[in-house]
C-alpha cells in the first residue's frame, strides 16, 4: 500500500498533495502526542524523508539538461524550520532531532543556506525598514 509519504517523493510537481502531507505533519507535531511522534519519527522516518529531499533537491528536465528545483522543496524548507521551532517547545521533538545527527548536519548546512537566501532583500532593502524621506509642501498642497 502506498502512503502519502511515498506519494509526497513520486510527485515533486503536485502542490495540492504537498499542502496536505505538511499540514498533517503540523497537527503531529503540534499535539506532541508521543504515539504519533513515534510513528512519525520511527516508522515513517521523517527526518530521513526531509535530509534526502534537501540532499536532492534538483530535477533534470527531459531533453534540455537543465536542472531546476523541485517543486516540493519550498514546503521541505518550511516543515524543517517547523520542525525546529517545536523541537525547542517540545521535549519529545527534541530528543528525536538531537539523536540524528545527519538532521544536525543537514539543519547547519542545507538549512542554514536555504534561509539565507529566503531572508535575503531583493532589490537592496526591505520595505518593511523602509523609512519614508519626510516631504516639503508647497503653498498649493502639494508634495515634492
Amino acid at each position: 500500500m502506498i502512503s502519502i509519504k511515498d506519494l509526497f517523493n513520486e510527485s515533486p510537481w503536485n502542490n495540492v498533495l504537498h499542502t496536505a502531507y505538511e499540514r498533517l505533519i503540523t497537527v503531529i507535531l503540534d499535539k506532541s502526542d508521543p504515539t504519533l511522534l513515534k510513528s512519525l519519527f520511527e516508522k515513517a522516518k521523517f527526518l530521513d524523508v526531509i535530509i534526502e529531499a534537501g540532499q536532492n533537491p534538483n530535477h533534470e528536465l527531459p531533453k534540455r539538461g537543465r536542472k531546476v528545483r523541485k517543486g516540493y522543496m519550498g514546503h521541505i524548507i518550511r516543515m524543517s524550520n517547523e520542525l525546529l521551532r517545536y523541537g525547542n517547545i517540545e521535549d519529545n521533538i527534541d530528543r528525536y532531532l538531537k539523536t540524528n545527527p545527519e538532521w544536525s548536519q543537514f539543519v547547519n548546512t542545507t538549512l542554514k543556506k536555504q534561509n539565507e537566501v529566503n531572508n535575503t532583500e531583493i532589490g537592496g532593502y526591505n520595505p518593511r525598514n523602509f523609512v519614508a524621506v519626510p516631504t516639503m509642501e508647497s503653498s498649493f498642497g502639494v508634495c515634492f
